[in-house]
């Protein structure tokens, strides 16, 4: 793609500095950004090439260009809304298994009506999509080079409408290395819950096209989604995170550099080292947290200002903290360096709830500690109700807040408790948090 673009990309310049009132070449360039990965500039593209398709005087085949620009929107705005929701889909997942003991059932993956009720930012990537994909197949039902099939088929993913996988199959049929019909074709697997399905979706897409990073990236997602399955019906999924590993792998071996990708090996060798320590196997459990910082250190040196990097450091060491914790031993130290790493995550993004959330779960399990050594704990209990207000102010439906909030109120009414003094006031501000997180 990047040798074709660099042949192309001066006739595409000149022809839009020679004929500003076409559509043409904004089209062509925004496919060539697509093809580059490069979705924002894409996107861009299209705009204008939509815009002037559009207008009145358009000529006949700027015209023309305005179902093939309104699909080609419409998938960049499909991967974006498909990115975001396994982004979220992974905080509200990491939020569910923060502060779980060694052993304890791993939580469910959120399904997608919980990620777009929790995150309206995803439902409104979703519905973006959704209008140019509705119009691209309106304006070209028969779609040529079969993207009014694709049209029809990834809109009816979107919409969770049934039938979806004929007109996408069609669409291959007729072009098979339209990359994003098997993007959509996994999206279609992963939305039933068959995430090995989704990967094989992704695996098909990679023979096509073994240069499409995304693919590869998709593919670890699916998997690791589906080891989280497989350990929550105690079936283990070793093998599953070991495939996503190799996945990744491939992935960087195409793109060294690729925060992405190291941030997300970081998040499967993280879950790897939860399901080591549940099986008792402590000293490979450490090898795998060793591993995840390692990965999340590398996507922070590519990308100081990566965000998921520091959120993924700092849950290794609350991680590793809360595996000293299941030993007995003492995990003020790791649970010190989660604490500057969530940090640090928020410092970059201060809206990421799923690092002001477990930072809060850091702060509780340190007032825990005090407790039973008979010290107070109210200082550490506050800083922690601190953080989940914070989450809670930039999510009001952040459930996971709202429970651990409660669970802190509670540990609070608990030492009051135990010095003998009135737990009423906590106790009631626990109910209240139950009764807003089951809202």
């Amino acid at each position: 793609a990047r040798r074709h673009a660099e042949k192309l990309w001066g006739s595409v310049e000149e022809l839009k500095r020679e004929a500003p009132q076409l559509a043409e070449p904004h089209y062509h360039e925004g496919r060539m950004l697509r093809a580059l990965q490069r979705d924002e500039e894409a996107e861009r593209s299209q705009d204008r090439a939509v815009e002037l398709a559009g207008r009145v005087e358009a000529t006949t085949g700027s015209r023309a260009v305005l179902p093939l620009a309104l699909y080609e929107r419409g998938v960049v705005r499909m991967l974006r809304y498909e990115r975001l929701r396994a982004e979220k889909r992974a905080e509200l997942l990491g939020a569910r298994a923060a502060g779980r003991d060694p052993g304890d059932p791993p939580p469910e993956a959120p399904t997608d009506e919980e990620v777009e009720g929790t995150y309206p930012e995803v439902g409104e990537a979703k519905r973006a999509a959704a209008g140019d994909l509705r119009e691209a197949a309106r304006l070209a039902p028969t779609g040529g080079e079969g993207r009014g099939s694709a049209a029809r088929g990834m809109l009816a993913v979107l919409e969770g409408h049934e039938g979806a996988e004929a007109p996408l199959r069609e669409a291959l049929g007729a072009d098979r290395y339209m990359v994003e019909v098997y993007a959509a074709l996994a999206g279609l697997a992963s939305a039933r819950g068959e995430y090995e399905a989704a990967a094989r979706c992704y695996e098909e897409g990679h023979e096509a096209d073994r240069g499409y990073l995304p693919h590869l990236l998709g593919m670890a997602r699916a998997l690791d989604s589906a080891s989280a399955v497989a350990e929550s019906r105690g079936e283990g999924g070793a093998d599953l995170r070991g495939r996503a590993l190799g996945a990744l792998d491939q992935a960087l071996a195409l793109e060294e550099a690729c925060v992405e990708a190291r941030s997300l090996k970081a998040t499967v060798l993280l879950r790897e080292g939860r399901a080591l320590l549940g099986a008792g196997r402590d000293a490979e459990a450490v090898v795998a947290y060793e591993a995840a910082s390692r990965a999340a250190e590398r996507a922070l040196s590519i990308n100081p200002r990566s965000a998921a990097a520091a959120n993924s450091q700092a849950i290794v060491h609350q991680s590793l903290g809360d595996a000293k914790r299941g030993r007995g031993e003492d995990p003020a130290a790791e649970y010190e360096r989660a604490l500057l790493g969530y940090d640090k995550a928020l410092s970059i993004n201060p809206r990421l709830t799923e690092a002001a959330n477990n930072q809060a779960i850091v702060y509780a399990s340190l007032g825990d500690a005090k407790r039973r050594r008979g010290e107070d704990p109210t200082a550490e209990y506050e800083k922690a109700l601190l953080g989940l207000e914070r989450a809670l102010y930039i999510n009001p439906r952040y459930a996971e807040a709202a429970i651990s909030q409660a669970n802190i109120y509670k540990s609070l009414g608990d030492a009051k408790r135990g010095r003998g003094e009135d737990p009423t006031a906590e106790y009631g501000k626990a109910l209240l948090g139950c009764e807003k997180a089951l809202s």
